[in-house]
């Protein structure tokens, strides 16, 4: 007799349902074994990088709502104080407009004469405190001597003229009477690759979900600012790089100085975007000034550097900007090691940036449309 085996239908699903259970139970254990490892993987970093000295604040950019609100880049109310060069800690506030420095209107005064000064790093004053950067001191030389004078510092870290030229227009909405474009040496190599462009680039990736989310949590970590050091010497590396490329390519060719500018692509685009400026300035009826602040490099005499100062200087007066070169009055008045941060950094000291503010404010009080105020 053949004996025939049966099972309860209700039994086989309840097989296959506690099968399924199971692999789901498997699941959910392996990543929540996942979650907290990497939890506990993040708390350990974060621990590690802070004993190390990594800096848990940053200077953070607006997002997109911000950015069509305020002419500044930097997000508003920020006050706190830097530590990525701990040797060289320094306050830094950003006021209501995104500027470094004290709040202004966004209404010009009447009476009230603008000057918007937009540079990089050399202008926002890396490594100094509030009242020892150029357009700080500058304001304080000028009001001594003038009515009703503003210098709003529209420095953006890492820039170049592309961007600046971008701060520069946003900034009209101030009315300025005179912007004072500063250049420094790594202008022409930071071409290569525009920060200005990634600062975009982020503002939109950090306003859509889920970075909308992650990012108000992530920015003030040790880890957040860790990543952003690396990222900042991945692209000083490449902009040297460019600039050593570059250079060799101008010293291949016999090209006299005064058209060595041509030979360049990255002198050339610097070339049509200070004229593109000066246009735009100029049919605004506002008055442009050019500055150069050299480095130390150039200060202590480098060829290489002293060139680009040169070509500089020679671009701007041959378009019919005003044009002051600080290298004179810093070499008469300091040192290379008192001008700047050295050893610890190649940007200016507060006395660099004092010798240079009266250097620049000298040169205003002789220009339109600053004279006319002033004693």
């Amino acid at each position: 007799m053949e004996i025939r085996w049966t099972f309860p239908v209700n039994a086989e699903k309840s097989t296959v349902r506690n099968y399924q259970l199971g692999k789901v139970r498997k699941f959910v254990f392996w990543l929540i074994t996942l979650t907290v490892g990497l939890v506990l993987s993040g708390l350990a970093a974060e621990g590690v990088l802070r004993l190390l000295g990594t800096p848990t604040r940053g200077l953070h950019t607006v997002n997109e709502n911000q950015f069509h609100k305020i002419p500044g880049i930097y997000e508003p109310g920020q006050e706190f104080v830097r530590t990525e060069n701990k040797h060289l800690p320094h306050k830094v506030r950003i006021n209501t407009l995104g500027y470094r420095g004290h709040d202004i209107p966004l209404v010009k005064p009447e009476g009230e004469k603008r000057i918007l000064m937009a540079g990089d790093s050399f202008v926002f004053g890396e490594f100094v405190e509030e009242d020892e950067t150029l357009p700080s001191q500058l304001d304080l030389l000028l009001q001594a001597r003038c009515a009703h004078v503003q210098v709003i510092n529209a420095g953006f870290l890492g820039g170049t003229i592309t961007g600046e030229t971008h701060l520069i227009e946003r900034g009209l909405v101030l009315e300025p009477d005179l912007v004072v474009l500063v250049f420094h040496e790594n202008d022409i190599e930071n071409l290569s690759s525009p920060l200005w462009l990634d600062v975009a680039r982020n503002r939109a990736t950090k306003s859509q979900f889920p970075m909308s989310l992650i990012y108000p949590l992530m920015r003030d970590t040790a880890i957040w600012n860790f990543a952003m050091q690396i990222r900042g010497k991945i692209r000083a590396e490449r902009g040297a790089k460019a600039a050593q490329n570059s250079e060799s390519g101008i010293k291949e060719n016999s090209v006299k100085p005064a058209e060595r500018g041509d030979s360049n692509d990255f002198r050339e685009t610097y070339r049509k975007e200070l004229r593109n400026l000066r246009d735009l300035l100029w049919t605004r009826d506002v008055a442009f000034m050019f500055v150069i602040f050299p480095g130390h490099h150039a200060m202590k005499g480098r060829e290489s550097q002293l060139e680009v100062v040169q070509w500089a200087e020679g671009i701007a007066e041959n378009l019919g900007i005003p044009t002051l070169n600080l290298l004179g009055p810093l070499r008469d008045s300091l040192t290379p090691s008192a001008a700047y941060l050295l050893p610890w950094d190649g940007h200016p000291s507060a006395k660099g940036h004092s010798v240079a503010a009266r250097a620049v404010s000298k040169y205003l009080l002789e220009l339109e449309p600053i004279r006319s105020s002033c004693q």
